[in-house]
């Protein structure tokens, strides 16, 4: 679909299925991934509630269309939790970790280390019993 088709949807249409979705998922970013990128250096940062994180090359994601059921990209435990949030990573420098209890954490983000779409990751930010991420940026 082109950015020409998306215009000429007016208000009412229902738009079209972009992910199928299990009952349990959700959708928590996206992140365009620009057809001149170096695919493998770039990498798709990814950070988990109970504040693990890692990078993975975009390389190791494959194209798909609407309506496809996505890819699996962390490990999710008990430890883990869910993901909170993801970026793509091209040229950023640094990452910002916030918890829900206003923790803040600023961590370079040549230290959080490359690792397959099926790991799950290191951990980026210690938390206090109860607390979580609540998001994170990349600057």
């Amino acid at each position: 679909m082109s950015e020409k088709d998306i215009r000429a949807m007016g208000r009412a249409t229902s738009g079209v299925c972009g992910i199928k979705l299990n009952k349990d998922d959700s959708v928590i970013g996206l992140n365009v991934i620009p057809a001149k990128l170096d695919k493998n250096t770039s990498t798709l940062l990814t950070v988990s509630k109970m504040g693990y994180g890692k990078r993975t090359l975009i390389k190791e994601y494959r194209i798909q269309k609407r309506g496809g059921t996505g890819i699996k990209t962390f490990k999710v435990t008990d430890k883990t939790r869910k993901l909170v949030a993801s970026r793509l990573i091209i040229d950023q420098t640094t990452l910002i970790t916030i918890s829900k209890k206003g923790l803040i954490l600023k961590t370079e983000l040549g230290d959080v280390s490359i690792q397959g779409r099926t790991t799950q990751g290191v951990k980026l930010m210690r938390l206090d019993p109860g607390d979580e991420i609540s998001e994170i940026e990349v600057i």
